[in-house]
């Protein structure tokens, strides 16, 4: 009979121990199919793009993820900022996202910034991302994409700050660039684009002058460090296209490593 007490108080102890310890596991985590089943401050298919990108791109090796797929209101989730029921904002910079973008963003058709600049972004960016017709700054510098940029891209007519520099965007530049009307700052340095800039670069008159863009005087264009080939006597009196250039970007050809359309393609052709 004197043994009874002490196995009791073992069991209790036993008991309120593992009570303990399951506390912060239950108040840390949902599953990530059932998240967006709790959230009503935004619609489910902006929940669930959202996962989509936490998932593709090792949210749980971000550096900071605080929020995320555990808050019911996503504009507690760092770097997400709601306004008038939607997505408004996407700023996840330096944070070690890696992977691909998934196709889902494009469905957070309410953004005006997205930011994943200093990450470790790779693949192509997805077609998707042409139906951000909000947008007005998009920042994807210092990945590691690449291949085409899509010509959905493009047709964001409200950019006005576009960076995708120091990436491997290859391919020529299209021509449809040229409906970007409202860029003030265009960064397409250090990345792999052939052939030379197209003719409809010249309707970007908003682009700010060389040293002029705030707070680092900055150029508004710079291509340099890609493989564009700039002709012989460069720039070109007469040219609308080449003065243009000079004027906006003066030194983008003696940053070239010059890689002419058909030595990309003729490889191609013979096999």
């Amino acid at each position: 009979m004197r043994g009874v007490p002490g196995m009791v108080i073992f069991f209790l102890l036993a008991w309120l121990t593992a009570g303990l310890l399951s506390r912060p596991a239950i108040a840390q985590t949902f599953p990530q199919t059932d998240i967006c089943q709790t959230v009503v401050e935004i619609p489910a298919f902006e929940c669930e793009a959202l996962v989509s990108l936490y998932t593709a791109t090792n949210g749980d090796q971000w550096n900071d993820a605080a929020g995320w797929l555990v808050e019911t209101n996503p504009s507690n989730w760092l770097g997400v900022t709601v306004e008038d029921g939607h997505v408004s904002r996407l700023s996840l910079p330096a944070n070690q996202l890696q992977g691909s973008l998934p196709s889902q963003i494009g469905a957070l058709t309410y953004l005006t910034e997205l930011n994943f600049r200093d990450n470790q972004l790779s693949g192509a960016l997805p077609a998707e991302i042409g139906n951000l017709n909000h947008l007005t700054i998009l920042d994807l510098s210092s990945n590691q994409l690449g291949g085409g940029i899509p010509v959905g891209l493009f047709s964001l007519i409200s950019l006005e700050y576009l960076y995708l520099d120091h990436n491997q965007f290859s391919g020529v530049l299209p021509a449809n660039v040229g409906n970007l009307t409202a860029l003030k700052v265009l960064w397409l340095n250090d990345n792999l684009l052939l052939g030379f800039p197209p003719d409809r670069m010249t309707s970007l008159t908003a682009l700010f002058d060389p040293g002029s863009l705030p707070p680092a005087n900055s150029d508004g264009l710079d291509l340099n460090n890609n493989r564009f080939c700039v002709p012989d006597g460069y720039p070109l009196a007469g040219s609308a296209l080449h003065q243009f250039l000079n004027q906006k970007d003066p030194d983008f050809h003696l940053h070239q490593t010059c890689t002419p359309i058909f030595e990309v393609f003729l490889p191609m052709v013979r096999r």
